[in-house]
């Protein structure tokens, strides 16, 4: 490379930097039967039975596999001249939800419940991402027979800086692991996943959204149904190009898009033709389907809508540093104020899953008298010493929500030691009203209705 073209690469680079690209590219989807990898788009119901949710149905949605054909952002000189392919920051932004609690929105409301799920500071061009099967999308969560909505974003960031970095994997541990919509986390976690999107210092290079139907009407009609199986989505770069999905499928064995089959020369020199899907052999390499940026996603029935499980949530470093992150990404000060709704919404949750955690033990017959008065203490305490209105700084917070969900499994505890009605509800308004130095007859009434397991 001449000393003039490495000059205007210079020059080309440093004007580029900083500037946001949106190049959402176009993309299209297709489902594929688990039954017999058959593709479509729009379907009739009646062919499809095998795949039908039902409501009351547990509902998961994971991403499978992701494959990035190529970046926006700009090699820099020095990596020219090694023959370094591009590295990227990419996040991946999921906002996914079913109708009835909240409708589709093409604004910035749109990106309300989002939340990062991915994200990777080292990925280069022609690059599968190193994830498989994650379970972040949705769920699991009871289906409850509503159109069921996906936004779905890729966003490559500019370089951000380690403060910046840290922040979007910190996002992106929690926004990993599910949580119901109620939790103190959704508000704060969506919105900022949500300023990663719209803010100007970052690259939307995908951008897609579809709505599924459930099962129901005309039963020859093709249209969008939400069914298990696998939703490939390819984006075309060149958006007059149609992707020819004739030649493609989805390998059950390894979740990748892939050719049906390929023509190879054997050992021989002989052309042969090679089916990719063949379930007795490994796919070769030239099966695997490069023209584009590709996600996999994966839509399956939970055995139970699973309760979660919030001591997998990654909360090192969380509370103690978000609220000092650097906010050089943002420009105004609302962020500041959700980076410290974050740090609350995360204190909250740990104080409500710890409530739930006493409850559980309290309500088993299986565990030990020592661990039961254990947890009979730590509830009391933590119990006792909620502030639900907020005034008290010193004590334990929680949101009305959260209230109502503890609530529910309290009273389903008491119930067990207590079948007289008018007893559940004069121990359950002691527990309501919440007020220290309760009389001693009021106290004994509380332990007796949430110990009855080791009396």
């Amino acid at each position: 490379m001449s000393i003039l073209k490495l000059i205007k690469l210079c020059l080309l680079a440093a004007l580029m930097s900083g500037c946001a690209i949106s190049n959402e590219g176009a993309t299209d989807y297709r489902y594929y039967n688990p039954t017999d990898n058959t593709a479509g788009k729009y379907i009739k119901p009646k062919d499809v039975k095998n795949s039908q949710l039902a409501i009351g149905d547990g509902l998961v949605v994971s991403i499978k596999q992701m494959y990035i054909q190529e970046f926006t952002e700009w090699r820099s000189p020095l990596s020219v001249l090694r023959g370094e392919p591009t590295n990227g920051e990419i996040a991946i932004v999921v906002n996914a939800f079913e109708q009835g609690t909240e409708s589709l929105n093409f604004g910035s409301k749109g990106l309300e419940n989002a939340r990062v799920v991915f994200f990777s500071d080292d990925v280069r061009e022609g690059q599968t991402l190193n994830f498989s099967n994650l379970s972040t999308i949705y769920g699991p969560l009871k289906y409850n027979g509503n159109n069921f909505v996906i936004d779905l974003y890729i966003v490559e960031f500019d370089k951000p800086g380690e403060q910046l970095k840290q922040l979007i994997k910190n996002l992106s541990e929690l926004g990993s692991t599910f949580y119901p919509p109620a939790s103190p986390l959704s508000g704060a976690l969506s919105q900022l996943a949500g300023s990663l999107v719209t803010d100007q210092q970052e690259d939307r290079v995908f951008h897609y959204t579809y709505e599924l139907k459930p099962v129901g009407g005309d039963p020859n009609l093709e249209t969008g149904i939400l069914l298990t199986g696998n939703y490939a989505f390819i984006r075309e770069d060149d958006r007059h190009n149609i992707t020819n999905w004739a030649e493609l499928s989805i390998n059950p064995k390894n979740g990748r898009i892939v050719y049906k089959t390929i023509e190879k020369k054997d050992a021989d020199n002989k052309i042969i033709s090679i089916d990719c899907n063949d379930p007795s052999k490994e796919s070769p390499a030239e099966c695997f389907y490069t023209d584009n940026t590709y996600i996999v996603i994966e839509v399956n029935k939970a055995s139970s809508s699973l309760k979660n499980d919030t001591q997998q949530m990654v909360y090192k470093d969380l509370v103690s540093n978000l609220a000092s992150t650097s906010t050089e990404l943002y420009r105004t000060d609302l962020p500041e104020t959700l980076l410290s709704n974050l740090v609350q919404g995360v204190s909250e949750l740990r104080t409500s899953e710890q409530i739930i955690s006493e409850l559980e033990i309290l309500s088993s017959a299986d565990n030990t008298l020592d661990s039961n008065n254990a947890a009979l203490a730590s509830f009391l305490n933590l119990w006792f010493s909620l502030d639900l209105a907020n005034h008290n700084e010193s004590r334990y917070q929680l949101n009305s929500l959260e209230q109502q969900r503890l609530e529910r499994k309290i009273v389903a505890l008491v119930a067990q030691c207590t079948p007289d009605q008018s007893e559940i509800v004069s121990t359950m308004a002691l527990i309501r009203d919440r007020v220290a130095g309760l009389p001693a007859a009021s106290s004994q009434q509380v332990i007796d209705s949430l110990s009855c397991h080791h009396q």
